[in-house]
């Protein structure tokens, strides 16, 4: 996982759908601290969570985590080479 990019798309995703760190965390079971922590980079989440924070967000896991261009559909890159 990229943890910058993970950082600013989760913050930027959460703006973007005008919830506040406390919201989100309720819908996805979550402390507000720990949703900061995310998107401060301070941590990343395990991939369960990760899963549900993009499932919440409607973007794929890849989006997410920085490997998509943005639009939900992982950007056609293939990381395998």
């Amino acid at each position: 996982m990229r943890a910058a990019a993970f950082a600013g798309r989760l913050r930027a995703l959460r703006e973007a759908r005008g919830l506040d760190r406390k919201v989100l965390g309720e819908l996805c079971g979550l402390s507000p601290c720990a949703v900061g922590r995310y998107e401060r980079g301070d941590r990343t989440p395990d991939i369960t969570t990760a899963m549900a924070l993009a499932e919440f967000l409607e973007v794929s896991l890849d989006t997410l985590c920085g490997f998509g261009d943005g639009d939900g559909t992982g950007g056609g890159k293939n990381l395998r080479g």
